[in-house]
């Protein structure tokens, strides 16, 4: 099973795809924790803006806010067999 990283600039942690490819991030807003799954992409809402964007299912992507932190990240890991 892989492991949470820190999102960090040590590059001896492992970065995260920055090529759309999903992967999992934990976010802290508040004092609360949450995962999404997200990508990061230049694309949110057909414009040039570029960040996480998480994917709902539901209406998704959509931009993480400012003021919310990754904190974390990991690719997806393998569905159930």
């Amino acid at each position: 099973m892989t492991s949470w990283r820190p999102l960090t600039s040590d590059l001896s942690e492992g970065v995260p795809p920055f090529d759309g490819e999903p992967v999992l991030i934990a976010t802290n807003h508040r004092g609360k924790s949450r995962v999404h799954r997200a990508i990061w992409t230049n694309k949110i809402h057909g414009g040039d803006i570029f960040g996480w964007a998480v994917e709902d299912c539901k209406f998704g992507p959509y931009a993480l806010r400012g003021y919310t932190v990754v904190t974390h990240w990991m690719p997806l890991p393998e569905p159930p067999r």
